[in-house]
């Protein structure tokens, strides 16, 4: 087992099937955002040699397919297809974490090509609001999609970042659509991330602010979290399973054991980093036991995290071009 110098041992690989998207994410997407040309983002063959040697070299037993907007990728669900052939040799999970926009055209294929969950972005029930966020007039869509993902009988997570001054009145109205919908609610702290320079700590809706918000009309248990898990886990009203991901008030970076896989072939160990290790060119020449190789040693050198620089942000690589 590969360890870093904090003692963390890899095991969720994250990776990005393109760096493009069909929204503009207020927390995501920077001004003016720069797409990787074609022939610089890995073939599907590419992406399912690297799956093959992180789940079969590094043992890693969950796979998270993201973006930009992964299902902007063409043939996304023959890859699905490819890596649940992994299921043979460890890999346990296929997840995908999806805006929602095209869901309701691909839930059915999804699932019969082999996808275990999905994670959705939603960041308001208000059209209006959602239109702020997002730079999309397509919240129907996106709702639409979801039901679809439940009937189809997905296991389905909402992701929902919460911004001072901007959605940060909704926590009880999308407690409550959680209820009814019987959909998992995940909080995100808005992260500096891809437009940073409009990011402060001001907007930031902290956990404890958020607790606070749901215990003036809800019942609130704490559940038993694991401990290389993102969110801390709580239940509403014996109802709701509610996720709180607290990387800035409270961030779990001690235990992380994500590595990331971006579209145009570099390793990634942290979102708060920029720096990535380039693999392409040793993937192009088949040369896997260099790619092993650098693998490891991107492992053993994983940074802290967001604990390390905090009170001193980098200029990192844009959310959309490392997948979330």
């Amino acid at each position: 087992m590969v360890t870093d110098k904090f003692g963390r041992s890899v095991g969720k690989l994250r990776i990005s099937l393109t760096d493009r998207c069909n929204m503009k994410c207020l927390y995501c997407m920077p001004e003016y955002p720069i797409w990787k040309e074609k022939n610089e983002i890995l073939t599907l063959e590419d992406i399912f040699a690297i799956a093959e040697i992180f789940v079969s070299k590094f043992k890693v037993k969950e796979i998270r397919l993201t973006g930009g907007e992964p299902l902007l990728r063409k043939n996304a669900i023959k890859l699905v297809e490819w890596l649940n052939n992994l299921r043979y040799t460890g890999l346990e999970r296929i997840s995908m974490t999806t805006n929602g926009l095209l869901l309701k055209n691909y839930v059915d294929s999804l699932k019969i090509a082999g996808l275990d969950d999905l994670n959705i972005s939603l960041d308001s029930l208000k059209p209006e609001t959602f239109y702020k966020v997002t730079g999309c007039d397509v919240l129907n869509n996106v709702l639409t999609g979801i039901d679809k993902a439940k009937q189809a009988n997905f296991h389905v997570k909402i992701n929902t970042v919460l911004i001072k001054g901007i959605n940060d009145t909704e926590i009880e109205e999308l407690i409550n659509w959680g209820i009814n919908k019987e959909v998992e609610i995940r909080f995100i702290e808005f992260m500096p991330l891809g437009n940073i320079n409009w990011w402060s700590k001001e907007k930031v809706v902290t956990m404890n602010e958020i607790l606070e918000v749901i215990s003036k009309q809800h019942k609130v248990q704490n559940l038993e979290s694991k401990i290389e898990e993102p969110a801390r886990r709580f239940l509403i009203d014996n109802k709701l399973k509610l996720g709180i991901i607290a990387t800035v008030s409270n961030p779990f970076c001690q235990f992380c054991d994500r590595i990331r896989l971006t579209a145009d072939g570099k390793i990634i160990l942290c979102l708060f980093t920029d720096f990535g290790y380039d693999i392409k060119k040793l993937l192009k020449a088949s040369k896997i036991d260099e790619i092993e190789e650098v693998i490891k040693i991107a492992w053993q050198n994983k940074p802290q995290g967001f604990i390390a620089i905090k009170d001193k942000l980098l200029n990192t690589i844009p959310m959309y071009a490392i997948g979330g």
